[in-house]
């Protein structure tokens, strides 16, 4: 099985346990220098690989779209 359709075949759950894990790592973490430098970087990359599943197959204008907000959260 290849990335992409794993990536087809498990989106919603993906990006649900990315956001889930998003909105409560704060929770775990108290050290929040380490938290804003090292893992909040870390979840955003984690977030925006599960929400590519989502784009996966969808037309073209979406996936530029797509494309041009993650350059824009990136930058």
């Amino acid at each position: 099985m290849n990335v992409k359709s794993f990536l087809q075949k498990r989106k919603y759950e993906l990006l649900l346990i990315a956001l889930i894990q998003h909105l409560y790592i704060g929770i775990v973490v108290s050290d929040m220098p380490f938290y804003t430098e090292i893992l909040w970087p870390i979840n955003m990359v984690i977030l925006g690989l599960a929400s590519v599943g989502v784009f996966i197959e969808k037309g073209k204008l979406k996936n530029i779209i797509k494309n041009v907000l993650t350059i824009e959260t990136v930058i």
